[in-house]
């Protein structure tokens, strides 16, 4: 038993139990058993404690002449690979993967600042309206012997004390959210350790944020308000609103109040158009062809026979009996079984390519690979470029043959049709695999990434006890997937189902990660179009109060209500264009991070943008529209009897 909380040295990494590595046979099945006798698994990181004295430099360099002789000796496995040393403490995931958590994570950090903006303008806007509304109380306060300072410190403290309450709700959905996203964690199947808790770290994070928040946003207001003609202010309530701008301009232009519109939107409009950028990536995924024609009536079911404690060979029979009964059930077209099937991740092999050594000079390739059955390309529908497909006389026939995708043809002969070429196996120099057919592309490992090389060779009986078992239907797949699963329980119950389901479910759990990328930035995003509307309403509504008696003499003059009414939306509509065009381009210079974030986003997408701009339109144009079309509605005499 290792000690409680001790989950390995790499973060976040979720684990249940260490095996060592000559144990891994009845757990990941006879090839992986036999992993410590192949030179051509490079997947090791080797963890070591340096000795008193020693430094890492030190360590490199003595690697450095490891792998220089490895490569001298085993130059088929080791020629050109080289051994890097890192300090525990400067690995995050791995190395290779370290260099997109930073910009991953700022575009989270981003994400959030950006709703954090929105509600502190929103405050910062509410607070500057209240301060107009109680100019009268404060210059009597100055009056009676208050100094300006001590008014800006009153101010700044009731905006503290909005801040701190602030946080307070913060933090309390902070532990909501955190219990939420781990739950939607656990249903990514990867092996994905999550610490979300509200420590004392988070508690003082939020408190020193909501401290910072209060006073750097409540400090323009205050400022702002106390900088009134005293005098003037004591003889008329509104003497402390802002004098009117010159003609031509609009009232909010380029003041404070109008800054903090242009934020509240800019803020908005980045969050909404990358939410859109996330949502498209979705949209496209699901969309995207898979390279083969029955996608849409696949069942599939994944059984691993070795952690029943069953060899390749009795696992690998046990599965094939298994498909020979999944052929008899009604709605069934065909069935076939293959190691990995389409969007599925998975490694690669290391091969030797005569014709990409002398093309391009090096010396391996890694391709990915799938082990299939005689009827996989029928069964999935996936299209004969060249050549033939397998036959049950390759069965029993002891040469050896691959069949490889259009991608692995043009990436390392240069050429379309390779029937009749070969490669080899890294480790096997008079192993050669004969090339008989070449078939079209499909998706390897991400509904969204371009053309993979892939190779397929035709499983054996007895080749492998982890097997999926693939049928195509002749109507919607769901009948057919319950149907293999309750066949299955009945005949193997004592043998582990890791996947079962149609191929879309498959498809969806390949873009989790998207989908909850693009459902979390919604949201986020819908929480500060809300505040952004609640922000313009309330300005408007103050603006509006201070403007009653323009507004009564512009309608006594013969100004009809419309009119008055365009003239104020017009007015902060200037402001909103503003705020989106600069949010626009805030929600470009994200995607770059987003795609770090989620592979598959795209870096424009005019469909989002369109529906973004018209969405923040319509909000702004109703939040603007209902106050100015109260003020109105008093009338002239109303307005200026008020005055």
């Amino acid at each position: 038993m290792g000690p409680r909380g001790f989950d390995g040295i790499v973060a976040g990494h979720a684990v249940d139990f260490w095996v060592s590595l000559s144990g891994l046979g009845p757990i990941g099945g006879d090839y992986a058993g036999g992993t410590l006798q192949r030179r051509d698994d490079h997947w090791f990181n080797i963890l070591a404690r340096l000795k008193p004295g020693v430094t890492v430099e030190q360590a490199q360099a003595a690697a450095a002449v490891i792998a220089a002789r490895l490569g001298a000796e085993y130059p088929e496995h080791h020629k050109g690979r080289k051994l890097t040393v890192f300090r525990a403490s400067e690995v995050r995931l791995q190395p290779r993967l370290d260099g997109s958590l930073y910009p991953a994570g700022a575009a989270l950090m981003t994400i959030a600042g950006l709703v954090l903006l929105v509600g502190c303008a929103n405050l910062a806007g509410l607070l500057l309206a209240g301060g107009w509304r109680r100019g009268h109380e404060l210059s009597i306060r100055m009056a009676l012997g208050s100094t300006r300072w001590r008014l800006v410190r009153q101010l700044l403290v009731e905006s503290m004390l909005l801040g701190l309450l602030g946080g307070v709700a913060g933090v309390l959905l902070a532990a909501w959210g955190a219990r939420v996203l781990t739950a939607a964690a656990s249903n990514l199947s990867l092996p994905v350790q999550l610490s979300l808790v509200v420590d004392w770290r988070v508690l003082a994070f939020g408190l020193v944020v909501s401290i910072i928040v209060g006073v750097a946003f409540g400090l323009g207001p205050a400022l702002r308000v106390t900088r009134s003609d005293l005098v003037s202010a004591l003889k008329e309530p509104d003497a402390t609103v802002p004098a009117a701008p010159r003609p031509g301009a609009g009232r909010f232009r380029w003041s404070l109040r109008g800054a903090f519109v242009v934020a509240q939107v800019a803020a908005s409009m980045a969050l909404l158009v990358a939410g859109g950028f996330l949502a498209g990536g979705v949209r496209d995924a699901q969309r995207v062809d898979l390279g083969f024609g029955a996608a849409g009536r696949l069942a599939l079911l994944q059984a691993d026979a070795s952690q029943a404690g069953l060899d390749d060979a009795r696992g690998g029979a046990l599965l094939r009996d298994f498909a020979d009964r999944v052929r008899g059930l009604p709605g069934v077209e065909g069935v076939t079984w293959t190691t990995r099937p389409p969007v599925t991740r998975g490694g690669t092999s290391t091969l030797v390519i005569d014709e990409h050594r002398r093309r391009t000079g090096a010396e391996t390739a890694e391709v990915a690979s799938s082990y299939v059955g005689v009827t996989f390309f029928d069964t999935l529908r996936i299209p004969l470029r060249h050549g033939r497909s397998f036959t049950e006389a390759d069965l029993t026939s002891k040469r050896p043959i691959a069949i490889v995708n259009e991608a692995m043809a043009r990436r390392y002969w240069g050429r379309a049709n390779v029937v009749g070429d070969r490669y080899r196996h890294q480790g096997a120099p008079d192993s050669w695999v004969e090339i008989v057919g070449v078939v079209g592309d499909v998706k390897v490992d991400s509904p969204t990434e371009a053309p993979t090389p892939m190779f397929y060779r035709l499983l054996p009986a007895g080749g492998s006890s982890r097997l999926y078992t693939v049928a195509r239907t002749s109507g919607p797949p769901e009948a057919v997937a319950a149907a293999m699963q309750r066949l299955f329980r009945e005949a193997h119950a004592g043998v582990p189902v890791l996947e079962a389901g149609t191929m879309a479910t498959h498809l969806g759990r390949a873009i989790t990660l998207q989908r909850t990328a693009a459902v979390t930035v919604g949201l986020l995003s819908i929480v500060a179009l809300l505040l952004a509307a609640i922000g313009l309403y309330g300005v408007v509504a103050a603006s509006v109060v201070q403007r009653t008696a323009e507004i009564g003499i512009r309608m006594a003059l013969g100004a009809r209500p419309g009119q008055v009414v365009a003239m104020l939306v017009r007015e902060v509509m200037v402001l909103v264009g503003i705020g989106a065009a600069l949010g626009l381009a805030a929600a470009l210079a994200l995607a770059p991070g987003l795609r770090n974030l989620v592979f598959g986003v795209p870096g424009q997408d005019p469909l989002a943008v369109a529906g973004v701009t018209a969405l923040l339109a319509l909000v702004a144009l109703v939040a603007t529209w209902l106050p100015a079309r109260a003020a109105v509605g008093a009338g002239p005499l109303a307005a200026m009897r008020q005055k």
